[in-house]
């Protein structure tokens, strides 16, 4: 097993983005992600169809839009911990405009009968610029907000 959180938010013209190189999203070329500042960065749009992707981050991720700004602190894994087929982030589009989820995912390992695992997701919301665009101040004001 491997604890996984999803938070849902609007498709309302935000920008998703999370340190991981492009090349690394899979599978590529399903989200158009940018890469700029040492971020990956999505620019939300409108489909006929679901999309997901997986990355291998560091341990955040962030979304912009209508001024604010919310980003996730999770356990930063290596590439061997998520659980077969997955990664430590996840980004899930419904088609149209309906919502967007923003997952996260801890390690995968086994438990024993009456054995517990603990994970921390930490939220942070912070007004961000409205028409915000891949900048190293955005993501300036992030890491700020882990420290």
């Amino acid at each position: 097993m491997a604890p996984w959180e999803i938070t849902r938010v609007e498709n309302e013209g935000g920008l998703i983005f999370f340190e991981a190189p492009v090349e690394g999203i899979t599978p590529a070329g399903l989200m158009n992600f940018k890469e700029a500042y040492g971020a990956a960065w999505y620019q939300t749009d409108e489909t006929n169809q679901n999309r997901k992707v997986n990355a291998d981050g560091k341990g955040w991720l962030a979304y912009c839009c209508k001024g604010l700004l919310l980003v996730k602190q999770f356990e930063d894994l290596n590439v061997s911990q998520p659980a077969p087929d997955e990664a430590e982030i996840q980004v899930y589009v419904n088609r149209g405009k309906a919502h967007i989820e923003l997952e996260s995912q801890g390690t995968y390992t086994t438990l024993q009968p009456k054995e517990e695992l603990n994970w921390t997701v930490r939220w942070y919301l912070q007004p961000c610029d409205a028409n915000a665009e891949p900048s190293k101040a955005l993501l300036k004001q992030v890491k700020k907000m882990l420290k």
